[in-house]
């Protein structure tokens, strides 16, 4: 989708790009200077600063046009871009065992041969490790490389290796 300043962010279409619509989006709106409608500053007593409604309804508009329409049931009610995020968050995050197992089961499953190419399988499986670390399953970075080198690439890739699978 373009925004009038050219910038290019793929539409929200469900669980399946939550995690980096989500990132482009907040990106998108601390570059336009109107994140803070959706998480604003805490003041010294713990109470949130008043949002400006201009930039409130700025940033809400912005957020549901980054939407797919299948998706506008979510947030039609809501009135501000803080009420916007957070039904979008309660529809989407996910980071319950059943998002683990189905992010582990993809990590696993990833295979070079399934990818087409090295680098979109390196990227699927950072992604992904990613992905398990946002939810709170941490997976240290040297165990990825361990992935990425052993568990999905095909045997001509690891017939070297002094750690012959079992």
């Amino acid at each position: 989708m373009a925004d009038s300043g050219n910038t290019m962010i793929e539409r929200l279409i469900g669980r399946e790009n939550w995690t980096t619509w989500r990132f482009a989006v907040q990106t998108y709106l601390e570059v336009e200077d109107l994140w803070e409608a959706v998480e604003p500053k805490k003041k010294d007593d713990g109470t949130l600063e008043a949002v400006d409604p201009v930039k409130d309804k700025k940033a809400r508009r912005k957020i549901i046009l980054f939407l797919e329409p299948e998706n506008y049931y979510h947030v039609r009610d809501a009135t501000t871009a803080r009420e916007v995020w957070q039904k979008l968050t309660s529809a989407f995050e996910e980071s319950g065992l059943t998002r683990e197992v189905g992010l582990l089961y993809k990590l696993i499953r990833t295979d070079l041969e399934s990818c087409g190419s090295m680098e979109s399988y390196a990227n699927r499986m950072i992604s992904t490790c990613h992905q398990l670390n946002e939810i709170g399953f941490q997976i240290p970075e040297r165990f990825v490389g361990v992935l990425l080198l052993l568990a999905g690439l095909p045997e001509r890739y690891t017939e070297k290796n002094p750690f012959p699978r079992p």
